[in-house]
């Protein structure tokens, strides 16, 4: 359980954006940072309690999330199907 929090919850957690800013942090980590749903996440909630943000600003957050998960799902099923054969 350490080694999976280590690979996944605290990068993602530090890539969000959440603990302190993107600008902040290497170009490469930044284009890294994308891979991380956390970051779409952190956008979104960011713009909707602080600033009230609009379907139209937070559009294309919740464009990548939804391609995330579609993605994801996508994955699961191919390994669940591969899994059962």
């Amino acid at each position: 359980m350490i080694s999976a929090l280590l690979i996944s919850f605290l990068p993602g957690f530090m890539l969000s954006g959440m603990a302190f800013p993107l600008e902040s942090i290497p170009p490469i980590l930044q284009f890294v940072s994308y891979l991380f749903p956390a970051r779409y996440m952190v956008d979104i909630a960011r713009g909707v309690f602080l600033k009230g943000a609009s379907w139209d600003i937070l559009l294309p957050q919740v464009l990548a999330l939804t391609v995330y998960a579609l993605v994801a799902l996508g994955v699961a099923t191919v390994l669940n199907r591969r899994q059962r054969a």
